[in-house]
């Protein structure tokens, strides 16, 4: 930590270690007073609720190499605060769609190359109970939907671009009606 900057330098390489809780990071007792987050360029993921809270408003650079970010990574961090409405992507991850208002009919669509959609990405979007209804199209490069990435959500429809279906981990769409189309290429369904 840089106090005369109140700068907070990470440094190493690889997957982010997991911690149990935000308050468990070593960086934690910074959290209200650190302007400026550096992050390492070989970094490939960041952990849940890494930067939860943060003061921080400037986080230099996104790495490109990021593949992977947790839910609430940057929850509640004046980064994310200042980040415009619609989706938040940190490096060829989609940490979350960031919304003050419902999506209703909108057209979602998840930019090529992005390799992951995080936990919760879009969770926060509008009220679980909301009527309001949104489609969502995933390119052929992603490859993993963590956890409750559409839980609750009201989707009009699905349309995923790859051949081969993305791992999902628990409940992706947990709450979504079982009867909203999937679409997928023709040469992704068996004979």
């Amino acid at each position: 930590y840089k106090t005369d900057s109140r700068t907070l330098v990470l440094t190493g390489s690889g997957d982010m270690y997991e911690y149990a809780t935000s308050s468990a990071f070593p960086w934690w007792v910074f959290k209200d007073s650190t302007l400026t987050i550096e992050l390492p360029q070989s970094l490939t993921s960041i952990s849940q609720q890494a930067f939860w809270g943060s003061s921080a408003s400037l986080i230099t650079p996104l790495p490109d190499s990021v593949v992977w970010v947790g839910a609430s990574a940057f929850l509640g961090s004046m980064w994310y605060e200042w980040q415009p409405n619609g989706p938040i992507y940190v490096g060829k991850a989609l940490y979350t769609y960031k919304s003050n208002s419902v999506l209703q009919g909108d057209s979602i669509v998840i930019d090529d190359g992005t390799v992951s959609i995080s936990p919760k990405a879009f969770y926060y979007t509008s009220s679980p109970t909301s009527t309001q209804k949104f489609s969502v199209t995933m390119p052929r490069s992603v490859t993993i939907i963590g956890k409750k990435a559409f839980a609750d959500r009201k989707l009009s429809s699905i349309t995923c671009l790859a051949e081969e279906p993305p791992t999902c981990e628990a409940d992706v769409f947990y709450g979504v009606n079982k009867k909203t189309p999937v679409y997928v290429p023709a040469s992704a369904i068996d004979d």
